[in-house]
């Protein structure tokens, strides 16, 4: 699944394809936008591509007792079948694009805020997913693969 926000706060939609920019993260997303109205050269790396496995949001769903929708966790992408734990530090191919691993993208109060879902956040620790920064842009596509490249 692939999830983009234009606004801060605003609403996800799920989108089938984007350009992931490098230095910038999804074309359409609210930072690779504000960046880019501002001048900048680039959105921080941590705030590039954020990525979270479709079994965490089960596993988390599970404790809670209730589905969680794929664009739940505002995460840019959700994936299946891939260790995003393994991936901080690493390299990864995700469809026409190559990013890095940076550092876990644990869950903030922001998020049980904004879903309204008590227990979110919590339930989310050690699963909220991986952010990244883009190092080669591309097209992604929903169903492209995402693999972890060696160093």
């Amino acid at each position: 699944w692939m999830h983009l926000v234009a606004e801060a706060g605003g609403e996800q939609r799920a989108v089938q394809s984007a350009r992931l920019l490098a230095g910038f993260g999804l074309e359409g997303d609210r930072n690779v936008t504000a960046a880019r109205a501002s001048g900048a050269a680039a959105v921080e790396p941590e705030a590039q591509l954020t990525l979270i496995a479709a079994e965490s949001l089960e596993a988390a769903a599970a404790e809670l007792g209730r589905p969680l929708p794929p664009g739940i966790s505002r995460r840019n992408l959700t994936v299946r079948g891939v260790d995003l734990d393994a991936g901080v530090g690493r390299r990864l191919r995700i469809g026409e694009a190559i990013v890095r691993g940076i550092e876990p993208c644990d869950p903030c109060g922001y998020l049980q805020r904004v879903t309204g879902i008590p227990g979110i956040t919590r339930a989310l620790v050690d699963r909220g997913g991986l952010r990244c920064a883009v190092l080669e842009g591309g097209e992604l596509r929903i169903g492209d693969p995402v693999v972890l490249l060696e160093d």
